[in-house]
């Protein structure tokens, strides 16, 4: 083969076009094929989140800004709507049951702070009274069922007892509990500090 081999004007023109025709076809094909992705990739990010937020973004960048309505200072009796409220039913009061926990008709919540009361200063040692424990499930019973308060309430079958929690403030040692009693009339029972349990 021979490299000096030189086309004639004509022929080398129509080489130049056809290399120009393909470059520019192949960039139109990349650029199409791109074009095509992009499009793609956006319908699926539309798909994927439920079409709304795209669509009200698009809306935002297509549309132009419109400028808002200059309303006149008095309105035209046509364009106020007449509006006729209907009345609200008012809510009627339910009474509220508030539901106090009792054993034997005694306010288990009162007998109890009664008897954290009732504890005497001399049980806590230091002088210092100690806070009370919450109460728990094993905080209260029949008195006539409680070996160490039977013999304090024989003379009240109705009596219920109370065990209040107690823990020392630095939690070094164990804890203890009072027992007392409740006796007479539930509305206006008498508490009585029996004793302490370990």
């Amino acid at each position: 083969m021979n490299d000096n081999t030189r086309f004639d004007e004509h022929r080398s023109a129509a080489w130049r076009e056809a290399i120009i025709q393909s470059a520019s076809r192949d960039r139109a094909g990349r650029s199409t094929k791109r074009v095509a992705l992009v499009v793609a990739l956006v319908l699926a990010a539309v798909a994927v989140s439920g079409g709304s937020i795209a669509y009200a973004v698009n809306l935002g960048l297509l549309l132009p800004p419109t400028q808002p309505a200059i309303s006149s200072p008095t309105p035209i009796e046509r364009d106020t709507p007449s509006v006729t409220d209907a009345p609200t039913p008012t809510p009627t009061q339910s009474p509220t049951s508030t539901t106090v926990p009792r054993l034997n008709g005694f306010n288990l919540a009162q007998v109890y702070a009664s008897c954290a009361s009732a504890v005497p200063d001399s049980v806590f040692g230091s002088g210092q009274r100690w806070l009370p424990q919450p109460p728990d499930d094993q905080s209260f019973g029949l008195a006539s069922s409680e070996v160490y308060v039977r013999d304090a309430a024989a003379s009240d079958p109705n009596a219920i007892y109370a065990a209040v929690g107690y823990r020392a403030p630095d939690a070094t040692s164990g804890g203890w509990a009072a027992l007392c009693i409740a006796t007479g009339d539930p509305a206006d029972p008498t508490v009585t500090f029996v004793r302490t349990l370990d």
